[in-house]
Parts: structure tokens; sequence; C-alpha cells
């Protein structure tokens, strides 16, 4: 009689999620980049147009789907299924990140006057974000690309590993505290880490992954929607030579949307919730 082999899941603790980070970044990621790099500027590409990063994040994550598929229990349909999500959820989690943009945007010009950015860095900055490059490929890497890779990474694998081993808080902190260090600045770090205690409560409620790529897109691009929409807000959107702050009704409108979007999403997500507790037990 043939056997099945039955696959584990994956469900890393810290260190091993750290080990997992420093391969997949050193072994994977980085000599993808300089190979699509030195393409890229051979055909006149910079070095960071975000063409590069694309083909950089497709390609590392196909190599990393088909690594975790052959040795642990990994499917795509799984990761990426909508079952039990429903549209008030959307909507709510939508209006925490609004919120959460807004007074995250005031938390961090405050940040930025404590730990002032150099022209070197806002240049680096605007080269992440995609500014200086067609608009569209900058749309699709920052909006489309970079959510579902690093989703799948910071969520999908090491949060979900995080909640197995530790409680809930410490899963989420330590799981956003890493997210913020990737990002290997100070000024990233502290906008990934509250961003990333976010996405990681949306996902702890809800244990969807799809739920968390919308959070993080509509993050990422949030700007870029007030752009279309011609929205001017001093220390929001509209930039300075120096650090401004936003107006004090703006700021209060975020806080307000972000306590309402989080009593919304509590209510929309119980039974979500109350399902994975039952399958915890």
């Amino acid at each position: 009689m043939e056997t099945i082999e039955i696959k584990e899941q994956y469900l890393p603790t810290v260190l091993q999620s750290l080990k997992f980070l420093l391969v997949l970044t050193f072994v994977v990621e980085t000599p993808i980049f300089l190979l699509f790099g030195a393409i890229g500027e051979s055909s006149g590409l910079s070095l960071y147009n975000p063409i590069i990063g694309i083909f950089t994040e497709v390609l590392a994550f196909l190599l990393l789907y088909e690594w975790m598929k052959r040795k642990y229990q990994f499917s795509l349909r799984e990761m990426f299924s909508l079952k039990g999500n429903r549209i008030n959820q959307f909507i709510a989690a939508g209006i925490i990140i609004i919120g959460s943009s807004i007074v995250l945007s005031e938390l961090m010009n405050y940040v930025m006057v404590l730990l002032p950015v150099d022209d070197n860095w806002v240049y680096q900055f605007e080269i992440m974000s995609g500014l200086h490059f067609n608009p569209i490929v900058a749309f699709l890497s920052v909006v489309i690309i970079a959510p579902i890779y690093e989703e799948v990474i910071f969520r999908r694998l090491i949060l979900r590993g995080y909640l197995k081993h530790y409680s809930p808080v410490a899963a989420i902190l330590l799981s956003a505290f890493i997210f913020g260090a990737i990002h290997m600045n100070m000024w990233q770090f502290v906008y990934g880490f509250l961003a990333g205690l976010i996405f990681g409560y949306i996902y702890y409620r809800t244990g969807s992954l799809v739920l968390c790529i919308f959070a993080h897109a509509l993050n990422n691009g949030i700007d870029k929607i007030a752009m279309v929409l011609n929205i001017q807000v001093e220390g929001y959107t509209v930039a300075s030579q120096t650090v401004s702050h936003q107006p004090v009704w703006f700021t209060a409108i975020g806080v307000f949307m972000l306590v309402v979007g989080i009593f919304y999403f509590n209510r929309a997500t119980c039974r979500n919730f109350n399902n994975s507790i039952e399958s915890d037990a």
C-alpha cells in the first residue's frame, strides 16, 4: 500500500523566523536583485527602478512558494481564500487604515522633528515610493506586488507561527518589530512597526491574508489616492522644505476614524475570531 506523506505546517519561532529571513534576504533576494539590476543597467535602467524590484519580488516569491510547497503544507488556494470574509470587514479595515494613515502621518511629523531627515534620505524615500519613475510601474510595485509579498512573509508565515508559540500580544508585537526592522532605517522602522501592529491585529482577528493584503495595499496607496483626488492638507499631502504639522481638526478626524474603525472591525469579525478560538482549542 502506498503511504501518503503528511507534511507539517511552517510555524516558526522567533529564532527560526530570523534564520528564514536571513536566508531569504541574502541567499535569494540579493542575488536576484543584483542579477536583474545588472541586466537593467545594461539596458539603461536605474538600479532602483521599480521594475527591478518587481522582477526581484516576483521571482523570489515563486522560489519561496516552490520550496515551501515541497517541504510544508503551503497552498495558494488556501492562502488567498476569501472564505469567511465579508464586505463589511473590508469596509471596517479600510476605515482603520485611512484613520491610521492620518494619525501615523502626524506622528511621523514629530519623529522627523526629533530625528531630522537629511536630503539624501529624503531622496531615498522618494525612490522607494517610486516618485521619480513611471507612475503605473511604481503603483504596481508599491501597491500591488510589495503588499502581497510582504504579507505572505510577515503575516501568513511569521505571525501565524508566532501565534502558535506565544501569546497574541507578544506574537503581534514581535512580528511588527521585525517588520519595522527589516526596513533598515529609523524612520521607516517606526512607521513599519506601528503599521505592522495594525496588519497583525487584522490577521489575528480573522486569519485572512487577503484582508491583510487589502489593508497593506490601501496603506501604501493612500497618498496616491489623495493625489488623484487633489486632497491638499498641510503636513499630510503638501510637501514643504521643513517639517510641517497637520491641522488639529484633520488629526482629530484620523483618531475618530481609527477608533470607530476598530470598533466596527471587532463587531464585523466576531464570527471569524470565535471560529479561530474553537479551532485552536
